[in-house]
């Protein structure tokens, strides 16, 4: 799997500029994507049916482990670009915090790993329903400006209205397909009748 999330990020975001190379890239785009994935599970089954606080809590330490991992990835990767200083791949950075990126990159580092972070760290909150369902939101909110920020600096055309349509659309798309599909019970009537 690791292996076809590497490739698959490689030819979909890192060929737009093929100077540049990193060997965590792969690991960065698959722990983001898990976290994303966590996070939109954890958000319905809140909204859906409520977990008990221990399954929450459970929740809440999977979602700052993803998520203090995905950072320490992220701060890695540029760490050793910082300390190896070479044009080729530094240029990705550059192109990263100039026009106005630098802003979405603050942005993208305050939802995606500061809020959550301090949020999940407090056990209170992880066993809150409200708190835990916040922070899920948050982390899927943040994938929206992080998805922007890493392929729209290689776009020569920059950022268009097209941009902020095609993510509607696909969120729209997902949205319609979840609910058209019939509800799964996400606990069998045995499973219920044996712990009552």
């Amino acid at each position: 799997l690791e292996l076809s999330v590497t490739f698959a990020a490689i030819d979909s975001t890192l060929s737009l500029e093929p100077k540049f190379k990193s060997s965590v890239y792969g690991m960065l785009v698959s722990a983001e994507a898990v976290l994303f994935a966590l996070s939109l599970a954890t958000l319905a089954a809140l909204v859906m049916t409520p977990p008990e606080p221990k399954a929450r809590e459970d929740l809440g330490k999977l979602m700052l482990a993803l998520t203090i991992f995905w950072a320490y990835l992220d701060f890695m990767q540029i760490l050793v670009i910082w300390n190896s200083d070479l044009p080729g791949e530094a240029a990705w950075y550059v192109h990263r915090v100039a026009s106005g990126w630098a802003w979405i990159a603050g942005l993208v580092t305050l939802l995606h790993f500061f809020i959550p972070f301090f949020f999940l760290l407090w056990p209170q909150m992880q066993r809150s329903r409200q708190a835990l369902a916040s922070v899920a939101a948050i982390l899927i909110v943040a994938q929206v400006p992080h998805a922007w920020w890493l392929v729209l600096p290689s776009s020569p055309r920059g950022f268009n209205w097209i941009d902020v349509a095609a993510m509607v659309t696909v969120a729209g798309i997902a949205a319609g397909m979840s609910l058209s599909t019939p509800r799964l019970r996400l606990m069998p009537q045995a499973m219920r009748r044996n712990r009552g």
